[in-house]
């Protein structure tokens, strides 16, 4: 579960004044050379390698902003179909809201910001800046009976925060979004028990207390038919530091075929 170490870090020099892009240049991780006047400057650095988190914004220190894109359309309306045409494990199913967009989760952002000075001399300053990933990572397991009848599991979890806007700390986003991801049958690594599990990457749950996480899993089974399966699992977020989520109950038991 080790996280990938970035290959391509981008470090955006910003007037500390005006906060507006100054300079900037591409480093390895393990830095590199960059060309820039003496003076003061915010100097913020993230991994230019990541392939579903996108960076937007990037003139002006307040505005910087990691996010996801939505899913297709045609991925969206064919959950939806699945999710109003299965039959459902629990008649009080929590519908997801149609106006919140459901995006894919996020790869690790490792980010690192720093007030730097460079003064007037010649040869070179070195300037250390140790990045760290804005992105929490959880494992989830539910425990899984009869797996030889999945065909696939698609997951949703609402509650999410939609963004990160990086040039300052703590820049959650307080826009909700609904994480999509797929789901596997494994088995738990500290149980032995089959599960169904995935690791699953977010900006973090909204800060605000009154939203609730609603993990929604649609599951097919090998002769096509599909069921709902949905827990709310607010509380395992809380206090959470290890990010290990697994629930016994109620297991996941796709129908036979036929």
């Amino acid at each position: 579960g080790q996280i990938q170490t970035p290959e391509l870090m981008h470090a955006i020099f910003y007037d500390p004044t005006t906060m507006v892009k100054v300079a900037d240049d591409y480093v390895k991780a393990t830095g590199g050379l960059v060309n820039i006047q003496p003076g003061k400057y915010k100097l913020v650095v993230y991994n230019f390698d990541t392939e579903s988190t996108l960076i937007r914004n990037d003139y002006y220190v307040p505005s910087i902003e990691a996010y996801t894109s939505d899913i297709p359309t045609s991925t969206k309306s064919s959950l939806l179909t699945k999710l109003s045409a299965s039959t459902k494990a629990d008649p009080a199913l929590v519908e997801p809201d149609p106006n919140i967009p459901i995006v894919y989760e996020p790869d690790h952002l490792f980010v690192a910001r720093k007030d730097v000075e460079i003064l007037r001399r010649s040869g070179t300053q070195t300037i250390e800046a140790n990045a760290e990933t804005i992105v929490e990572t959880y494992y989830l397991g539910i425990r899984l009976l009869n797996k030889q009848n999945l065909a696939s599991a698609q997951a949703l979890l609402s509650g999410q925060v939609k963004s990160n806007k990086f040039g300052f700390d703590g820049g959650k986003s307080t826009e909700e979004v609904t994480l999509y991801f797929n789901m596997y049958a494994g088995v738990n690594d500290k149980t032995g028990e089959d599960v169904l599990q995935t690791k699953f990457s977010t900006f973090g749950k909204l800060p605000n207390s009154t939203s609730r996480l609603w993990l929604t899993i649609v599951i097919t089974n090998t002769s096509g038919t599909t069921e709902t399966w949905q827990q709310d699992i607010t509380d395992q977020f809380i206090d959470n530091e290890d990010k290990y989520i697994y629930i016994e109950s109620p297991a996941i038991d796709p129908p036979g075929p036929g």
